[in-house]
């Protein structure tokens, strides 16, 4: 039918079969549980299991290494700008005098022998 100003208006009705398969096809897609998307994880590699474990033992070796250079270096550094015994001789290279609560030492190299008198 041809409305003049508004344009064609159709005017049908649909079978009952046809609205039954879409009552019928409506109620089903409701009736539906939501399908979800699932995402597949890939199993983990028995080489990727073993590898990190052994990295996080390197890693806390290196650390506790670390550590125990960083001690050290510290004791040596002291050790190495310590101020000197002030009552020790060189006689020459072999032989080295020094004083020990009042008592005189001699110290030879060679041998690491300490006489004291």
């Amino acid at each position: 039918m041809n409305e003049p100003g508004v344009g064609y208006s159709l005017n049908f009705t649909l079978l009952d079969e046809q609205r039954e398969v879409e009552e019928k096809v409506a109620f089903e897609n409701s009736a539906k549980p939501k399908t979800i998307n699932y995402v597949e994880a890939k199993p983990v590699d028995l080489k990727l299991k073993l590898i990190v474990p052994v990295l996080i033992v390197l890693t806390m070796f290196n650390l506790s290494s670390a550590i125990e250079a960083s001690y050290y270096s510290h004791q040596f550094m002291s050790a190495f700008f310590a101020t000197p015994y002030p009552n020790v001789k060189q006689i020459d290279e072999n032989n080295i005098s020094l004083v020990i609560d009042n008592n005189e030492c001699h110290y030879t190299k060679n041998t690491q022998l300490l006489r004291c008198q």
